[in-house]
């Protein structure tokens, strides 16, 4: 984007891919389909240069390996257990008019 001087809000409009979902693929928070990643190879792809080359630089990283596996998620907190005996009752009330 940089080398070409296209911003990422006119990556969004060209692609069709919404800006939050761009933003947050180059932030490295949530992934793109490789549909979408096609789609910008095609977009960012220089005169004469296949959109397959842009696509493996989207991917992979600078040493041409495989991109960062994504951060681990924390996980929810387990429920509490629910009681398998049922509670003591307390004290009876007097039922109200009865004599």
């Amino acid at each position: 984007m940089a080398e070409l001087g296209v911003s990422s809000e006119t990556l969004a409009e060209k692609t069709g891919i919404p800006w939050g979902s761009l933003r947050n693929a180059i932030a490295g928070r949530d992934p793109l389909r490789l549909p979408r990643i096609y789609d910008l190879g095609r977009l960012l792809a220089r005169d004469g240069e296949p959109a397959r080359e842009v696509v493996a630089d989207i991917v992979g990283d600078n040493n041409g390996g495989l991109p960062d596996p994504p951060p681990d998620q924390t996980k929810p907190k387990p429920k509490p257990e629910r009681r398998k005996e049922p509670a003591e009752k307390g004290p009876r009330r007097p039922v109200r008019g009865a004599a």
